[in-house]
């Protein structure tokens, strides 16, 4: 009994550390996408029609990120979507009009030096991550910042 107690405890601590918060990605459409979004850290960035975004108030742990800008920024975006075979080589198409994961890929940076995916969460939120494997690397959470409209 003992034994299948610990089997039980080893498993479900397996689980969860495998597991991470349990979110799940989404899908969103091009349209989606684009307008404003912020983080309650005050980290904004703003995706456009053409596919280019702004940055403001970036600031990665260099630890985790390398050769990413702080501060502000500025470059293209694409949805990843899959090259050849499911499952092979994955790539950032400013011609997809849907999917699960943003790539972002800043102008004053090389190509490669900074490797930043936004995923799209059921919840409607976006979250960076620097896998393919996990959902979501970091706790914040982009929100779409709401509209004003003056009467």
């Amino acid at each position: 009994m003992r034994g299948r107690r610990l089997f039980l405890l080893a498993f479900v601590l397996l689980l969860s550390a495998c597991g991470g918060s349990g979110e799940s990605k989404g899908t969103a459409e091009a349209g989606d996408i684009e307008g404003d979004w912020s983080t309650a850290a005050g980290v904004h960035l703003s995706f456009a029609a053409d596919h280019t975004f702004t940055s403001q108030g970036l600031k990665f742990d260099p630890s985790l990120v390398k050769g990413c800008p702080t501060g502000t920024g500025r470059g293209s975006w694409g949805f990843y979507v899959d090259k050849g075979a499911p499952g092979g080589f994955v790539a950032m198409s400013k011609e997809a009009t849907a999917g699960d994961t943003i790539g972002v890929n800043f102008t004053e940076i090389s190509q490669g030096d900074c490797s930043i995916m936004l995923s799209v969460l059921k919840s409607g939120e976006l979250c960076v991550s620097v896998d393919f494997d996990e959902v979501c690397t970091f706790s914040d959470r982009f929100m779409r910042t709401k509209e004003t409209t003056t009467p």
